[in-house]
């Protein structure tokens, strides 16, 4: 049973895919200088699927397409001097079409493209690195699977 306590996030994992290789980005946290993705409270008169769209640009810079459905969810403590709220973190994929040098936490955070296993090693929360292996084990087996189709 889902904790109604649990205060309601929504963020993106950010994907993109080089010569058959799916590849993620990760961003780190203001503070901690952890690596997450982008995320935040969902906010009134928005839907998660929307304010993960915001969060992607003004955490990362990024802009592209965003899936309709969410590829899962993970939980996370906020740190005691953040709250120590407990927060439930609805996560969509996105295909990045547009880095930009420029955004609103531009000078408060790093990015980086990982492989999606070094990705899944470098956050700290084990229900998001499963979230990035599933995702991309299922973006691997479609892209292959796109391969092999001739086009018509």
């Amino acid at each position: 049973m889902i904790n109604p306590s649990l205060v309601r996030q929504a963020g993106v994992l950010p994907y993109r895919v080089v010569d058959g290789t799916v590849e993620c980005m990760l961003i780190t946290s203001r503070t901690s200088r952890r690596w997450i993705v982008p995320k935040g409270h969902i906010e009134p008169g928005l839907t998660p699927r929307e304010t993960a769209r915001f969060e992607a640009y003004e955490e990362a810079g990024l802009s592209g397409v965003i899936g309709r459905r969410s590829i899962g969810s993970y939980v996370y403590t906020k740190r005691d001097d953040k709250g120590g709220d407990i927060c439930r973190v609805r996560v969509y994929p996105m295909e990045v079409v547009h880095e930009a040098d420029d955004f609103p936490e531009s000078k408060q955070r790093d990015r980086a493209w990982y492989a999606p296993e070094e990705a899944e090693q470098a956050v700290d929360q084990e229900e998001l690195g499963r979230l990035i292996r599933n995702f991309a084990e299922k973006q691997a087996a479609h892209h292959s699977q796109a391969q092999k189709t001739p086009a018509s």
